[in-house]
């Protein structure tokens, strides 16, 4: 039997085995020796020997590789997938390459390291987290730019610093991405400037007007000294007169007793005591200091009359009064025919006890606070609380409004305590005023913390 030439590594050739019945002379003993000694220099040659420097031969199949599956080489380029590395070794200034063969991460060790960067990653909802890891129980985490570099970050990509900044300072951005530090006692002077509708003294609490604020300008007398009887065809009026800028009235108020009798106690205004009304309101009966919602559009610098009856005339309202005058813009009258004519009236020789809530702010204009909802209508007075002024200013003109942060020119504040808007037009109070409002926390009897909290 005559063996082929070896063509083994570039094919495997399958050999026939002599069997025991086999005749020597009949099997090729030679050729069978040649083929086994070529085929066995030919594997040599393909594994190499300890050592070898031939690499390009070396394609030999591993256990476990299926198809085209080669072994990896040590220095070549392979794609590896599906392996589990649990502790690799990179050494140092070692990195991880992207697709091109581009640095993508690159390792600096240091030696005897305790110390590491974890990345964890994260359900659905939940953040990824980059954080210090190691044996140390408290470990800070580092980042920084190269050379001048920033580091950055949000989705706006803001600048961070590289310079520590000093003592006191705060970051702050200049809304184009870069942020610096800038001294935290010029925060202080945070403000505003905004044109004034009253005028206005430096340390006031100031608002900023929606434009339905009103309150009690001239037309008011708090006199309570006696009284008239309103009932039946026994009606009474007060005459005022309008401030030289309203245009509006918002409410009137009155004083009154009453013995809790049943009726319709109606409320008139007009231009005349015995024109028509101009706007009237009905109630139950009255007692104390009642107050009746108009909204009636009126002219600035003008007589009105304040006109009430009431039809219980056995059981009279007694509208409060005095026997002096305390007003000059207006006079008390009587009719003892339901208004069609009038004369003086018999008690009250002065004026009744009234008010008249007449509108006063001009929308976007800076006014000072007040917490007394009695003589002040509409929440702005409390709720539009912007800050403190920083110097006077007459009406009309421009004021810069401290808004935030520290007030500094204060005198006379207890350190420590909740300030809060004073009943006082433009004053606070270390206790609430009517309406409660707070407004900061003083640090020193000069500095006061300006808190927007309620």
């Amino acid at each position: 039997m005559a063996y082929p030439t070896n063509t083994y590594p570039t094919s495997i050739q399958d050999t026939t085995n002599p069997s025991a019945s086999d005749q020597v002379g009949a099997f090729d003993h030679a050729g069978l020796e040649s083929f086994q000694n070529d085929s066995i220099e030919a594997l040599k040659n393909k594994v190499g020997a300890d050592g070898s420097v031939v690499t390009t031969s070396h394609t030999y199949k591993l256990s476990g590789a299926t198809g085209s599956d080669k072994a990896a080489t040590l220095a070549g380029t392979e794609t590896l997938s599906n392996k589990t590395l649990t502790a690799p070794r990179i050494a140092n200034n070692g990195h991880i390459d992207d697709s091109n063969g581009n640095e993508q991460i690159e390792f600096v060790q240091t030696a005897s390291a305790v110390n590491n960067v974890r990345v964890t990653n994260a359900a659905t909802g939940n953040a990824p987290l980059i954080d210090a890891n190691g044996t140390d129980a408290n470990i800070d985490l580092s980042l920084k730019g190269k050379g001048s570099g920033n580091v950055k970050f949000g989705t706006a990509n803001i600048k961070l610093p590289n310079a520590d900044g000093t003592n006191g300072d705060v970051l702050s951005t200049n809304g184009a991405g870069v942020a610096s530090w800038v001294s935290g006692s010029s925060l202080s002077d945070s403000s505003i400037t905004i044109t004034t509708g009253e005028n206005i003294t430096a340390g006031d609490a100031v608002m900023v007007a929606d434009g339905s604020e009103a309150k009690i300008l001239s037309a008011f007398s708090n006199t309570n000294t006696t009284g008239e009887d309103i009932g039946g065809t026994n009606w009474y009026y007060q005459s005022f007169t309008t401030s030289s800028t309203t245009t509006m009235i918002k409410r009137v108020r009155g004083v009154f007793t009453s013995n809790g009798s049943t009726g319709t106690f109606t409320v008139r205004i007009r231009s005349t005591p015995n024109g028509s009304d101009l706007a009237s309101v009905t109630s139950g009966n009255p007692n104390g200091t009642t107050a009746f919602t108009f909204n009636l559009a009126v002219s600035p610098s003008t007589t009105y009359y304040i006109v009430m009856d009431w039809d219980n005339a056995g059981n009279p309202v007694s509208w409060r009064g005095g026997t002096t005058s305390s007003y000059s813009g207006g006079v008390p009258g009587k009719s003892t025919n339901s208004g069609s004519t009038w004369v003086a009236t018999t008690n009250v020789t002065g004026d009744f006890a009234f008010a008249v809530f007449e509108s006063y702010t001009t929308a976007g204009r800076v006014y000072r606070t007040s917490a007394d909802s009695g003589e002040y209508v509409g929440t702005g007075w409390t709720t539009n609380f912007i800050g403190i002024a920083r110097a006077s200013a007459s009406a009309a003109a421009s004021l810069s409004v401290q808004i935030n942060n520290a007030y500094t020119s204060f005198s006379g504040l207890t350190p420590g305590l909740t300030y809060y808007l004073s009943n006082t037009p433009g004053a606070i109070a270390s206790s609430a005023g009517t309406v409660s409002k707070k407004i900061g926390i003083s640090l020193a009897s000069t500095t006061l913390l300006i808190k927007q909290d309620n």
